[in-house]
């Protein structure tokens, strides 16, 4: 007879026990958002004070079938993931019903909230459910690749490409513009240039930048780190007479071009610099037999005007619906309806920290 069971993990170790069948299982084959190094990176920079793993491993006659990467404060269950997330799933061995245990198994948690999960997760119920509460939805947008580099100009309008070769036009007007892949030990201090550059800009200004803060400058630093040593790293660069006004950190993973930062140099944005980049990390993505570029993150105008695909993301608060969970869940689910409401939703602070 065959058994199921679950157990709850509050260990780092997890992570390494379970990389040969966790990164093997269909959604960290195709994303590298869902692999045991990203969790195990993001879990050293981000897990806040007063927080602990709870990670729960479904397992049929002792094999692990499902593992669902949770933090735990108070009676509140949360992601392992936040802004730096492209997107978070449970992970599941290919070609198994696990849903309905996993489902189960959410009623008797009092909240458990679910940032940036993948649209199309088995975890999202069918039909309509009360005890899930749907806080923010988003779209990713990208690129499909598979009709080759005429494929993408011809899904951008006219004005798009018109601008592009006037731009490169005048770029190339202040000297000579070399593009580079990769410029990953090619460049000196090649990643330390880009981070300067993007904190130059907007983003260093609004505080989003990789080294605004010391959790994010230390979250880059590990995962380029993991990316350079597993072939994965991709830090495209423009050279405008030598100096780099634009970048992208970037992600090479199992046929996909992941995008993970960009900036470019603030005093040539009469030139958008960025633009022109973009155009020349397609064509290498092209090139390279990519099969997508995902520009990852929102569905900002700039991005949409390169592509109309997009990945639904959804922030979702599932309540408890058994026992006292059910109780405790409709408490919480006032709170969040309150503020929807009043619309502050859409950060990380939908349910007060202290549950």
């Amino acid at each position: 007879m065959s058994t199921w069971s679950v157990e709850i993990r509050n260990d780092r170790a997890l992570f390494s026990e379970l990389a040969p069948w966790w990164n093997e299982c269909p959604g960290p084959l195709s994303i590298p958002f869902l692999r045991t190094e990203w969790f195990e990176i993001w879990t050293d920079s981000f897990l806040s004070r007063g927080s602990n793993l709870e990670i729960a491993v479904w397992k049929h006659d002792g094999e692990p079938i499902a593992v669902l990467p949770l933090s735990r404060r108070g009676l509140r269950r949360s992601a392992l993931a936040n802004s730096q997330s492209e997107v978070f799933d449970v992970i599941t061995s290919p070609n198994t019903d696990v849903a309905p245990t996993i489902e189960e198994w959410l009623a008797h948690q009092p909240v458990t909230r679910l940032f940036r999960l993948d649209g199309e997760s088995l975890l999202i119920p069918s039909q309509p459910d009360p005890n899930w509460h749907v806080d923010r939805q988003s779209r990713a947008p990208f690129i499909d690749l598979g009709y080759g580099m005429e494929g993408v100009l011809n899904g951008l309008g006219r004005n798009l490409i018109k601008n592009l070769r006037r731009l490169e036009r005048r770029t190339a007007e202040l000297g000579e513009v070399v593009y580079l892949d990769n410029a990953d030990g090619v460049i000196p201090d090649a990643l330390e240039q880009c981070m300067r550059l993007e904190a130059s800009g907007w983003k260093g200004r609004v505080g989003t930048a990789m080294i605004s803060r010391p959790d994010t400058a230390r979250f880059y630093e590990e995962l380029v780190g993991l990316a350079r040593d597993r072939g994965w790293l991709r830090i495209c660069s423009l050279l405008v007479a030598e100096r780099i006004v634009a970048f992208e950190l970037d992600l090479d993973y199992h046929g996909r071009r992941f995008s993970l930062k960009a900036g470019y140099d603030q005093e040539l944005s009469r030139l958008s610099p960025g633009k022109v980049l973009q155009q020349r990390v397609l064509e290498a993505a092209v090139a390279g037999g990519l099969s997508s570029y995902e520009f990852g993150g929102e569905a900002e105008e700039w991005k949409l005007e390169w592509t109309n695909s997009v990945h639904p993301r959804i922030n979702v608060l599932r309540f408890g619906d058994r026992g006292m969970s059910r109780l405790l869940g409709q408490a919480m689910r006032g709170v969040a309806q309150r503020r929807a409401r009043s619309g502050s939703s859409g950060d990380q602070r939908e349910v007060p920290n202290e549950l």
